[in-house]
C-alpha cells in the first residue's frame, strides 16, 4: 500500500544494497513518475505501462530481458517534485486491451525502499533530462541512478564525516572547502610538521585509498615531463604508419597520466584521482607547467584539453593538484610566480607541538594615518557585492558549468567535486544564509568587508587586487558552509583572505627588503601598515596578523 510522503521513513543504506547489486548487473534503469497526474501508480506492488506513452517500449523491453530492472520514483510534493523511492521491477504481464486496441501492461515491484526526498530541481541538471515531469518513464544511465542512490549517503557525506573526525580536523576542513571551491592546494610550513601526511589524509577521504599519484619535484622538470610529447621507439602497442611500425610514439607526462586516471576513476566510482607534488618549490614551475597554468583554472577546462604529441586528454573539473612546500629553504629555491599563486590556496601547517608563529597586531603602535573602516566601506557598492556573490555561486553550480566537449571526458563531473554541493537550490539557500549572518565583521556582510580591504590595497598602491581574488574568497566561504552547514563565521572569512588575498602581497616583498637594506623610510612600508590596520579594524584579525608577519620577515610564506 502507498505510504504518504510525510509518514515514510528515511533512507536505510543497507536496504538499498540489493537494489545497488541489481543496478550493477542491469543494462537499463529508469526514473518513473508515481502517484502524480496521469501516472497514478503507487509503485508499492506494481507499475502500469500504457502502450504509446514515452518510454513505454524501453521499460517493457528492459523488464522482458532482465529479472530485475532498477528504478527511482519521482512524485509531486506539496510545492515541489522529489525523488522519493528506489526499487526494482520484474515480471511484466499484459493486463488489458482498451476499445482502441491499446495494450496496458503491468510490472511487479520486486523491491522498494522509500528514501529521504531529493529535490528534482537539484538533481535534474546533473542527469540532464529536461522537462522530466512531462514524461512518466525516463531512462537513466547507471551513473545517473547511482548518483540518486548516493545523494544522502554517498562519498561526499562519508568524506565530510572522515575529515571531521580526523586528528587535524580544522586543517583538513579548511583544505576540503578550498577543493570544493575549485582550487588546488599548497601545504606549507617547516619540515616535519606533517604536510605530506595531511595531503594523503585529505586525498584518502575524498578519492579513496589508491587514488593519489605522488611525485617529488626537481629542478630538471620540463613541460615534457609534466605533459608529455613524442618519445623514440615503438609504444607498447606499436603504431602502424604506412604499413611499418613507427619509430616514435606519444608519451604521457605526469599530469596527463593522472588526468586520464582521474577521468576513468570518475566514470567507474564517481570519485576522482589526484596528483601530489612534494617539495614543490624545487621545480622551475614556469618551465615545467607552461600553458597548463591556464587549465588549472576550472573556467577553461571544458573548452581546452591537455595536448601532447598528436594526442589530447581532457582535464576533468574534479582534478586537483595537492602540493607541499618547506619554508626553511625558500631563499635557495625557485619562487612561485603570480600565475601559480593565483591558482592555488596556501595553507600553513604549523607544528603540532606549538602554536602558529603569527603575532598579535597592535594598530596603535603604528605611527601612520589610519584608514577608517567606515570610509573604506563606502568604496563598495551594492552592485559590487552582488556581482561577486553571483560569480562565486555560479562557479560551484553544476547548472552553470560548461560541458566537456572532448572525447573521454567524464559523464558526471561537477566543479564542486560532489553533486550534492553543486545544485542550485542548496547553493542559493547557502549563499543567502552566509550573507545574512552576523560574523562580527564591519560592513553589511562579509563580502562588503573583503571588498573594502581589497579596494584599499589597490587605492593605496600597495598591490593591485583584481575582483577574481575576492571571488575566490567568497567561493571558499560558500564552499565551507555547503560542506559544514552553520559553521562559516569570521574565522572562515579570515582563512579565505589568508589563503587567497595575503599571498598576492608577495609582489611588494622585494620593495620592502630593498627599503630595509638601504635603511630607507620607504613609502610602501607606510602604506602597507595602513592596510594591516584596516584589516584589523574590519574584523579580519588573522589576515592582519599574517600581513604583520610578512612586514617583519619580508616574506609571505616564510
Amino acid at each position: 500500500m502507498w505510504t504518504p510522503a510525510g509518514l515514510r521513513g528515511t533512507q536505510n543504506t543497507s536496504n538499498l544494497e540489493p537494489i545497488r547489486d541489481a543496478l550493477q548487473e542491469s543494462s537499463s534503469q529508469f526514473l518513473l513518475t508515481i502517484n502524480s497526474g496521469e501516472y497514478s501508480d503507487e509503485i508499492s506492488n506494481e507499475y502500469h505501462l500504457k502502450e504509446g506513452i514515452p518510454g513505454y517500449d524501453q521499460l517493457k523491453s528492459a523488464i522482458e530481458r532482465s529479472e530485475e530492472v532498477p528504478f527511482a520514483a519521482l512524485e509531486q510534493q506539496e510545492n515541489y517534485w522529489a525523488i522519493v523511492a528506489a526499487g526494482t521491477l520484474g515480471d511484466v504481464q499484459l493486463e488489458s486491451i482498451n476499445e482502441n486496441g491499446e495494450k496496458e501492461w503491468v510490472a511487479k515491484t520486486r523491491r522498494l525502499e522509500w528514501v529521504e526526498p531529493i529535490d528534482l530541481e537539484a538533481v535534474n541538471p546533473l542527469i540532464d533530462k529536461g522537462e522530466i515531469r512531462r514524461r512518466g518513464i525516463n531512462e537513466l544511465t547507471q551513473q545517473e541512478l547511482t548518483l540518486i542512490f548516493d545523494w544522502h549517503h554517498g562519498s561526499g557525506v562519508r568524506a565530510v564525516e572522515e575529515i571531521t573526525e580526523s586528528e587535524r580536523a580544522d586543517l583538513l576542513k579548511e583544505a576540503f572547502a578550498h577543493l570544493i571551491a575549485g582550487r588546488n592546494i599548497v601545504f606549507y610550513g617547516p619540515p616535519g610538521t606533517g604536510k605530506t601526511h595531511a595531503a594523503k589524509q585529505l586525498s584518502k577521504a575524498i578519492c579513496g585509498e589508491q587514488a593519489l599519484t605522488i611525485e617529488t619535484a626537481n629542478a630538471e622538470w620540463t613541460n615534457y615531463d609534466m605533459i608529455g610529447g613524442w618519445a623514440p621507439g615503438p609504444a607498447d602497442s606499436p603504431r602502424i604508419v604506412d604499413n611499418e611500425a613507427s619509430d616514435w610514439h606519444a608519451e604521457q607526462g605526469i599530469i596527463t597520466r593522472v588526468a586520464e586516471d582521474c577521468a576513468e576513476s570518475l566514470d567507474n566510482s564517481a570519485r576522482p584521482s589526484w596528483l601530489l607534488i612534494d617539495e614543490l618549490n624545487r621545480a622551475n614551475l614556469d618551465q615545467a607547467f607552461g600553458d597548463v597554468f591556464t587549465l588549472l583554472d576550472l573556467e577553461y577546462r571544458a573548452s581546452k584539453a591537455l595536448e601532447y604529441a598528436n594526442e589530447t586528454q581532457p582535464l576533468p573539473y574534479a582534478f586537483r593538484i595537492l602540493a607541499t612546500q618547506n619554508t626553511y629553504d625558500l631563499a635557495q629555491l625557485f619562487s612561485l610566480g603570480y600565475a601559480f599563486r593565483r591558482r592555488f590556496a596556501f595553507l600553513e601547517v604549523p607544528s603540532q607541538l606549538g602554536s602558529s608563529s603569527s603575532t598579535s597586531v597592535k594598530p596603535s603602535e603604528y605611527t601612520v594615518p589610519q584608514i577608517d573602516a567606515s570610509e573604506a566601506l563606502k568604496s563598495v557598492s551594492a552592485s559590487d557585492v552582488e556581482a561577486v556573490a553571483s560569480w562565486a555561486s555560479d562557479r560551484l553550480n553544476y547548472a552553470e558549468q560548461d560541458e566537456h566537449q572532448a572525447e573521454g571526458a567524464p559523464e558526471i563531473d561537477p566543479r564542486a567535486l560532489y553533486p550534492q554541493f553543486a545544485n542550485t537550490p542548496r547553493i542559493n539557500d547557502t549563499l543567502k544564509s552566509v550573507q545574512e549572518r552576523n560574523m562580527g565583521l564591519e560592513g553589511d556582510n562579509f563580502i562588503h568587508a573583503v571588498l573594502a580591504l581589497s579596494n584599499a590595497a589597490t587605492e593605496y598602491d600597495v598591490i593591485e587586487v583584481g575582483r577574481a581574488i575576492v571571488m575566490d574568497v567568497v567561493a571558499y566561504v560558500l564552499a565551507y558552509e555547503l560542506a559544514f552547514p552553520d559553521e562559516a563565521d569570521q574565522e572562515t572569512v579570515d582563512q579565505a583572505c589568508c589563503a587567497y588575498l595575503v599571498p598576492q602581497f608577495e609582489n611588494v616583498m622585494s620593495d620592502l627588503r630593498q627599503a630595509d637594506a638601504l635603511s630607507q623610510d620607504d613609502e610602501i612600508e607606510s602604506e602597507f601598515k595602513k592596510i594591516i590596520v584596516l584589516a584589523e579594524n574590519l574584523g579580519l584579525s588573522e589576515t592582519a596578523n599574517r600581513l604583520e608577519d610578512a612586514l617583519d620577515s619580508h616574506s609571505i610564506l616564510g
